[in-house]
């Protein structure tokens, strides 16, 4: 029988997985229109320009995952280990 923390351990990266492939077409296009992309220079291995707001995404998919699978366990000890990492997330963000 599957526990708390298997279930949440389920749900966070098939949230963070849905919410990163509906968001990352959005952030493209929004990059494309607003000019915010880095051009391909001889350091980079990128063929093409690249998106800056990438980490905008992987943070969204990864803090909703992570908040949907504290709501539907509703377990504490799960959700104070969320907070303790949630603020050194934002830091980096």
């Amino acid at each position: 029988m599957l526990d708390r923390m298997d279930i949440a351990l389920i749900i966070e990266p098939l949230v963070a997985g849905l919410i990163g492939a509906a968001v990352f077409p959005l952030i493209i296009k929004l990059s494309f229109k607003k000019k915010f992309f880095k051009k391909n220079n001889s350091r980079t291995v990128h063929g093409k320009y690249v998106s800056t707001l990438g980490g905008v995404g992987i943070f969204m998919g990864l803090f909703m995952g992570m908040a949907s699978a504290f709501l539907i366990t509703k377990d504490l000890s799960l959700i104070l280990v969320g907070v303790a990492l949630v603020f050194p997330l934002m830091i980096i963000f």
